[in-house]
């Protein structure tokens, strides 16, 4: 039997915090402390050997969505800075409200029309994009880019340059929200952008070779985890319940740290 316990940002948290429960100082002691140079989910992946898995795919499966055979990037909503020289990836944008996100989506779905592409915002603070055709192109995850140059992270490969024009025609659609004004005068960043990413691509996607149980709490932070449980016949279970354990299934708990 192997569990796998993810925390995201664990050891980003104040000392105070994580010796004020005892379950968290636990996981902490458990983890080596080294940098992963990587996005989280795609260590996920790599423990339940399912290197090359669409983490978007498995996103859209997990918050109940049909992939059917479509492809999925992750689209996260994000705040966009123009220097003078560059853009600068400032911020994740996860509280935006449901009305704004609604006509956003609107709005970028009738300019993407023809693109044959589809954005999809199952949750406020993670979006996706939908589109028939395999991306060919590497990306670089949301959280990795956050706090650096949009150019330096841009997508690389054969299509790059489309995803680069999608990037730029949504800041553009975007730029002028009203909602985005009445964000500034909240003194909150204004949701001016999407970033694509998903992890990296493989000819042979490995799949899960045992039934993998999946424990997370609701909304975004879970998507993840319920997808790679469905995607191995597993069950996705809520956070909180008690693990039962079986010879045949790995079990994955995906733990929401305060903030």
């Amino acid at each position: 039997m192997e569990l796998v316990v993810t925390a995201p940002r664990l050891l980003s948290l104040p000392p105070a915090t994580l010796q004020s429960s005892q379950a968290l100082a636990r996981f902490a002691s458990w983890s080596a402390g080294e940098s992963l140079g990587q996005a989280s989910e795609v260590a996920v992946l790599a423990a339940l050997g399912m290197r090359g898995a669409s983490i978007g795919a498995l996103i859209a499966r997990g918050a109940g969505i049909d992939v059917g055979a479509d492809h999925w990037l992750v689209a996260d909503p994000v705040s966009l800075v123009a220097g003078i020289d560059d853009v600068v990836v400032a911020a994740r944008v996860e509280d935006a409200d449901a009305a704004f996100v609604a006509r956003a989506v609107g709005l970028l779905n009738a300019h993407f029309a023809d693109d044959d592409v589809v954005v999809v915002a199952p949750h406020a603070e993670r979006w996706l994009l939908r589109m028939r055709d395999a991306p060919h192109s590497t990306f670089t995850a949301t959280d990795l880019a956050v706090g650096g140059s949009a150019y330096a992270h841009r997508p690389q490969g054969a299509d790059a340059r489309r995803f680069e024009r999608y990037a730029n025609e949504v800041q553009m659609l975007l730029h002028d929200a009203p909602e985005n004004d009445a964000r500034a005068r909240n003194g909150l960043p204004p949701l001016n952008g999407l970033w694509w990413w998903d992890g990296p691509a493989s000819a042979q996607p490995s799949s899960p070779t045992v039934r993998i149980d999946a424990y997370a709490g609701p909304g975004a932070d879970g998507d993840l985890a319920r997808g790679i449980a469905l995607a191995s016949d597993g069950d996705a279970l809520p956070l909180g319940l008690r693990l039962e354990f079986a010879d045949h299934r790995a079990a994955l708990a995906l733990v929401a740290l305060p903030t």
